[in-house]
């Protein structure tokens, strides 16, 4: 009986042992998954900073679909026209908060954005909250929608 015993929570031991080891490699995963979309972001940023075109059709998805604080839907060819005649130039970029969930091939990036712009020759950027949705196709993070809101002013 003493034996059974042993045998039994040796068991149970190398089976806890490998589902935390199980667990402890999907959270390694996730966690370089986040670090992936997290670089992906930061090069949008950039890219849009310098009105980069070609790079942000490398990380836009075609079906890329944009909601802005204002309640607006924008289209990936409406966005990247405006920043290629300089319709939409952004003066400033100041993000924080910023958190990544991957659940797979998606994850939910969502952060507060205080960035500066000129739309049609106007200033704006009133701080907001947003969400972005990631998608991994064909081994790339690529930006399939994006969601906005104005905060509200305390």
């Amino acid at each position: 009986m003493k034996q059974f015993a042993c045998r039994t929570l040796l068991a149970i031991l190398v089976l806890a042992g490998m589902i935390a080891g199980r667990t402890n490699l999907r959270a390694q995963s996730n966690s370089a998954a986040e670090e992936e979309v997290l670089k992906v972001e930061s090069r949008r940023l950039q890219a849009i900073k310098d009105s980069d075109v070609a790079t942000l059709e490398t990380i836009f998805a075609p079906e890329f679909t944009f909601v802005s604080a204002v309640g607006e839907f924008h289209t990936l060819a409406e966005l990247l026209s405006d920043i290629r005649t300089g319709k939409l130039k952004y003066t400033s970029q100041q993000h924080s908060d910023v958190h990544v969930r991957v659940y797979g091939d998606s994850a939910i990036l969502t952060g507060r954005s205080g960035s500066r712009y000129v739309l049609d020759g106007k200033p704006g950027g009133d701080p907001r909250s947003y969400l972005n949705v990631y998608i991994k196709r064909d081994g790339q993070w690529r930006l399939v929608a994006r969601q906005e809101t104005v905060m509200k002013k305390e």
